[in-house]
């Protein structure tokens, strides 16, 4: 699409569709986080075991400074769970249209009940856990949250420098130049 004054732009869809450098990142990225929360989440072995004196030190590191003491171990493993699906979530949100993001949430947490299941059924020194659910699916809304937030930025900014080239401020990919003397 042309701007008017001959400069290629690509926009997208106004509404939102998916362009081809959003969705090979979203596609790559979705994949590639969907692989590392495989990894961690089902091998046989709990992902910490082993590393308690490590958590114990990051738990330790934390209260020193000023996170409350009731922050344990609990609360850590939840948040854990919580910001390994933001990106889960993000990618998901640059893979489907704006106005269909919300369903990108219900992957979210299905992808999590499957996580779940399997360790239920295959894996007998993990522990499913409802809870575990509940934060993978609200990092997954988050991240939706997220990318659509940023889609939303970057389509109004590129309607105002397409408004501003029509009215001949600013030729789009270029620096506003000085009116001539």
């Amino acid at each position: 699409m042309a701007d008017g004054l001959g400069n290629r732009v690509d926009s997208g869809d106004p509404r939102g569709g998916s362009s081809r450098e959003r969705w090979g990142i979203g596609a790559t990225g979705l994949l590639l986080i969907v692989f590392a929360v495989c990894v961690i989440t089902l091998t046989p072995a709990p992902v910490d075991r082993g590393y308690s004196a490590l958590v114990e030190e990051l738990l330790a590191y934390l209260h020193d400074r000023g996170v409350p003491a009731w922050f344990g171990y609990r609360k850590l493993e939840f948040s854990a769970n919580i910001l390994m699906f933001v990106p889960v979530g993000f990618f998901v949100g640059l893979l489907l249209p704006l106005r269909r993001a919300w369903i990108g949430g219900f992957a979210g947490m299905s992808f999590s009940v499957l996580v779940e299941v399997l360790q239920y059924l295959v894996l007998p020194e993990r522990f499913a856990s409802v809870l575990d659910v509940l934060a993978n699916t609200m990092g997954g809304w988050i991240g939706i949250g997220v990318a659509v937030l940023t889609r939303l930025a970057i389509r109004n900014r590129d309607r105002r420098l397409l408004v501003e080239a029509r009215r001949g401020e600013v030729g789009v990919g270029t620096a506003p130049t000085a009116a001539p003397r």
